[in-house]
């Protein structure tokens, strides 16, 4: 979870909802390292009596199909490589295979990734210069709550 800005906090805006609102949050105030067990957009803070407006950044799982040059090649090295080929601020969550025909299978790479612009790229950039891989592709990009 990623802070992306602090300000704060205006009286006008007391009127938010509860899900705008987030009880039992650890803040670490030097580094503003929140902990919070559920994803939320916004936090309320009171710091010595002054409230601040905490907006987090939310996070995506994306699937991305990532296709083999031919049926021959060795999908659990191809599987290891793409594990380690996660770049940082991206986490890997699964793979799955999915067959296509002729003994082709394609895997589909599930990452959770910041939901920011370009948020995907660096893990496109990163399996597209595997060995073995003909073609990638962003399936799906889907909100986590």
């Amino acid at each position: 979870m990623n802070v992306q800005n602090a300000r704060p906090y205006s009286t006008d805006a007391r009127n938010a909802g509860p899900s705008d609102i987030s009880t039992g949050v650890n803040a670490d105030l030097k580094d503003l390292k929140l902990n919070t067990t559920c994803k939320i957009n916004k936090i309320i803070l009171n710091i010595t009596d002054k409230l601040w407006e905490v907006t987090i950044m939310g996070e995506v799982v994306a699937t991305i199909k990532v296709m083999p040059e031919s049926p021959d090649v060795n999908l659990e090295k191809i599987k290891e490589d793409i594990i380690q080929s996660i770049p940082e601020g991206a986490e890997f969550h699964k793979i799955d295979e999915e067959p296509i025909a002729f003994g082709l299978v394609a895997l589909k790479v599930m990452v959770v990734v910041g939901d920011e612009e370009g948020g995907t790229e660096k893990v496109e950039e990163n399996l597209s210069k595997l060995e073995n891989i003909s073609s990638i592709e962003v399936e799906d990009v889907r909100r986590l709550m």
